[in-house]
């Protein structure tokens, strides 16, 4: 284990790591050839990424004095916005990448491993 990990801390981490593999992606994907792909696929880590940003703001930093409830409508809130943040992204990309749609799938999905990654690697307190 890297160490503990605490509050925005996580949401900061996962991003990070997802930010790496996003980079990874683009340039395997570079190194084919068609740069194109590459711009794809970092399209497709940022459609991971921001959605995850967004949630680990709303979500990790509630009032102190927040009640359970204001906690529970503010992470229905957050995840309603990460879904709806996450489908204008993907409807942005289908449109402007729609010849290299599967680079930006591949790197998006690969992003999604950023959340295993990091429950191995760091322990959440």
């Amino acid at each position: 284990m890297a160490g503990v990990l605490r509050g925005r801390q996580v949401a900061w981490v996962v991003c990070a790591v997802q930010a790496l593999i996003a980079g990874a992606t683009a340039a395997v994907f570079y190194g084919s050839g068609d740069p194109r792909q590459a711009l794809a696929a970092l399209y497709g880590g940022a459609v991971a990424i921001v959605p995850a940003a967004y949630l680990g703001v709303r979500l990790l930093a509630p009032p102190p004095a927040a009640t359970a409830q204001q906690v529970t409508a503010r992470f229905y809130r957050g995840v309603t916005g990460k879904m709806a943040v996450t489908a204008a992204m993907f409807f942005v990309g289908a449109r402007e990448f729609a010849p290299q749609f599967g680079a930006l799938i591949a790197a998006f999905i690969a992003c999604q491993a950023a959340y295993w990654l990091a429950l191995a690697v760091w322990r959440v307190a």
